[in-house]
């Protein structure tokens, strides 16, 4: 394997460490390795923004390599709004590999500077740079001008935005102009060490132990992935391709959860924009599936707007939440977004609450200075700058999404996991991805899946399960938990990786020389999910947490694909259930000792017992 850069910005010192290959067969790579690492590195009960907090950017084994989709990469520590989550958030686009060809698999980030900084990592090495003059700026005018600065066109930049640098709930990560790691409010961390961003480039090889093997085995993946359906779908119109059959299932988040209904759905389809909009390919590093462009409006008040295709996340955030039918209004409103380094799940959250007050009169034009009708794309935008900048009702918004709507009298306006906001889909037409977000030690993270739709050969389901079925909804949760875990190990994008677990884990054999077969990589799984759980119960996590759930996304739809139907008189039971079948102790949350002792992570069981 590389090596790890550990940067402390409070000393100025930078070293490098050997890649602890001694955790490679327990937890693979990315996210395991990565929360390995935090895990042993601090004191669990430590304040996330304080300076002596670290953060780990990790790449997985597959990063860079020739496989379909390698771009994945991982940014890791501790959720500062829940203060008990570990905290881990995905991005694509090019910055992984080019970490890898600068010769490092990761970087471990600790203290915090005096000045704003940023670092510079390429093949020769780091280098902490001063960052006071990009202080301010947004992120995509952030990584020209720090390209300029270092003089490397070809460099990829993570950054933050102005949400980071004011540390505001949502705050994520973004690189590549328009790649977001956006989970967990990680930007927050990255704020509270002045640290602005992080530029990597270099030129190096991916050592491979069978080159000539592991080339079969990755022009295969390619195929076999291109294939798919899943795979078919985002490349003929981007990941709102779904968005027609999220809507008549119910599941489409409209007006702050209000209505199941969005008559105007057609307009915010991949469909819709493919053949509407000029697109561009703007794909990330190794991917032929190509889910990613660049879009130019060509109709509204915004024809001629350029801007990178939104995803679904958006078309539903910052769409149908908002009331907002015009595709080319989410276009600019989604840019404006990603350059403040905003989570889009968080901002539709935020405005669409605002916008339900304003429509039921809890709010007035005189408390807001503007009005704030469903679909005003401009209002949306004024909601957000006064909660970046913490001014007037975004000094409340500023508390986060659970707290803002309890000092507004209203809890019922936040639709919140944990104070979380929702995964820009209406959960209570899918109860397994319902549990799964309810459930998700890093969450609400996709960490779990749920299969209410997607049989999975691999976990032995071969059937759809049906989405309003309560009793099957725990063993599937547990099963899809184990996979996208080991998944989340690789350093690949999901839409390129549906091929089955065992031609990935012949694929991983070729390139590292080391024995993997689908067992194991469940188990791997298996093993994060019980890291995760005991980092969250060593910090204060208790399992009924996990039922502090929104009041709305308790109440049956009023209309739509889900109308009548909740999750109420069941969900705590099948949280139970899950607990059970993982050997998770409901009064504590506390893995069993002979459940640690399984996985191998004995130094855990005598930290928790």
């Amino acid at each position: 394997m590389g090596r790890i850069l550990d940067i402390d910005l409070s000393r100025k010192e930078i070293k490098e460490k050997d890649f602890p290959d001694e955790l490679i067969d327990d937890f693979v790579g990315q996210v395991g390795i990565g929360e390995k690492i935090y895990y042993d590195e601090v004191d669990g009960k430590i304040d996330a923004l304080d300076e002596d907090n670290v953060m780990l950017f990790i790449t997985g084994p597959f990063t860079g390599s020739s496989v379909q989709s390698p771009s994945n990469f991982q940014v890791i520590s501790k959720n500062p709004m829940t203060g008990f989550n570990i905290a881990y958030a995905n991005s694509h686009g090019f910055w992984g590999p080019r970490l890898k060809f600068a010769g490092y698999d990761g970087i471990v980030v600790r203290g915090k500077s005096e000045k704003p900084v940023f670092l510079h990592v390429n093949g020769g090495g780091a280098e902490i740079k001063d960052a006071e003059e990009f202080w301010g700026m947004d992120t995509k005018d952030t990584e020209d001008a720090i390209k300029k600065e270092i003089g490397e066109e070809k460099a990829s930049v993570a950054c933050i935005g102005p949400a980071g640098e004011n540390m505001i709930p949502g705050a994520c990560i973004e690189n590549d102009k328009g790649h977001i790691a956006a989970k967990g409010n990680i930007g927050m961390i990255m704020g509270s060490k002045n640290l602005k961003a992080v530029a990597v480039h270099g030129n190096k090889d991916i050592p491979v132990h069978d080159e000539e093997k592991f080339k079969e085995l990755a022009k295969e993946w390619r195929e076999k992935s291109t294939e798919s359906p899943i795979g078919q779908a985002v490349n003929s119109y981007g990941t709102a391709s779904f968005t027609g059959q999220i809507h008549e299932m119910g599941d489409l988040p409209v007006k702050n959860f209000t209505t199941g209904v969005f008559e105007e759905y057609e307009k915010l389809t991949g469909r819709y924009i493919r053949e509407t909009f000029d697109t561009k390919l703007r794909t990330c590093y190794g991917c032929s599936i190509n889910h990613v462009h660049e879009v130019e409006v060509t109709e509204g008040p915004y024809e001629g707007f350029v801007s990178e295709e939104p995803e679904y996340e958006d078309f539903s955030n910052l769409g149908s939440n908002l009331g907002i039918s015009d595709p080319g209004k989410v276009v600019w409103l989604t840019d404006y977004v990603d350059r403040q380094g905003l989570d889009g799940n968080l901002a539709g959250a935020m405005v669409s609450m605002v916008m339900e007050a304003y429509d039921r009169d809890i709010l007035t034009e005189d408390d807001l200075g503007f009005t704030a009708e469903w679909g005003d794309e401009e209002a949306s935008k004024k909601i957000i700058e006064l909660l970046i900048n913490k001014e007037g009702i975004g000094e409340t918004l500023s508390q986060g999404l659970k707290d803002a709507a309890e000092e507004l009298g209203h809890p019922e306006l936040a639709v919140h996991f944990k104070g979380e906001s929702n995964h820009a889909h209406d959960s209570r037409a899918l109860w397994g991805q319902f549990l799964g977000l309810v459930v998700s030690s890093s969450g609400p993270n996709w960490e779990i899946l749920g299969l209410d739709l997607m049989p999975d050969s691999d976990l032995g389901i071969e059937e759809p399960v049906d989405r309003f079925d309560p009793e099957k909804k725990p063993k599937s949760a547990r099963l899809s938990q184990m996979k996208k875990l080991f998944m989340e190990t690789l350093g690949t994008c999901w839409f390129g990786s549906e091929v089955g677990l065992d031609l990935i884990c012949e694929s991983y054999e070729a390139l590292t020389g080391l024995p993997l077969d689908k067992e194991k990589a469940l188990k791997v799984g298996e093993r994060i999910a019980n890291l995760e759980r005991s980092f969250n119960v060593l910090n204060g996590f208790k399992p009924e947490y996990d039922l502090d759930i929104s009041p709305r996304l308790l109440e049956a739809p009023i209309n739509g694909g889900a109308e009548g139907k909740t999750i109420e008189p069941y969900i705590e039971d099948m949280v139970k259930k899950y607990n059970e079948l993982m050997d998770w102790d409901w009064q504590t949350g506390t893995p069993s000792k002979e459940k640690l002792e399984e996985l191998g992570l004995d130094d855990i069981k005598a930290d928790l017992y």
